[in-house]
């Protein structure tokens, strides 16, 4: 099974993430705390790079059944520009390829969620822990779901 990692799709999913708890937040005084919290186009760089992170977690929590595959660029024979993006190849035997879009989902809830986590750290302490174990909680199903095996069928005679 292939994940390809959408570098801006999970940025604007942990986006949506970090703007939604953004949007509630305010102090003892009931003064909002938005501007201190939402992603500026300025840190876009280092949210990038939390989701960087996660995907190298991600590949070393299953580094057993993971290679990284770089992306790249190739012009075909017409001159077209034709992107493959980079991507998780996982070696799963057995593996039910009816649970791949399920698989999918939870590797980019997995990756969304420990970028916000990582930008609550800085941002808003108080939401941190909540997005690490709810992302933690989505890895672990990732690779629950990875390593179950199809249902084998009886041959019958």
């Amino acid at each position: 099974m292939e994940y390809f990692i959408d570098i801006a799709g999970l940025y604007e999913r942990t986006y949506e993430l970090v703007s939604r708890e953004a949007g509630i937040a305010y102090d003892d005084a009931g003064d909002s705390l938005y501007d201190g919290i939402i992603i500026g186009a300025a840190d876009r760089p280092a949210v990038v790079r939390a989701i960087a992170d996660a995907v190298s977690a991600l590949v070393e929590r299953t580094r057993d059944i993971c290679t990284v595959r770089d992306g790249y660029i190739r012009e075909d024979e017409m001159g077209v520009l034709i992107e493959h993006p980079a991507a998780l190849s996982f070696s799963v035997p057995d593996f039910d390829t009816d649970n791949e879009a399920l698989v999918a989902g939870e590797v980019s809830g997995y990756i969304s969620l420990s970028a916000a986590a990582s930008w609550f750290a800085g941002h808003h302490p108080s939401k941190a822990e909540e997005y690490a174990l709810r992302s933690q909680r989505a890895m672990d199903r990732a690779v629950t779901l990875l390593k179950t095996i199809k249902t084998p069928q009886r041959q019958w005679k």
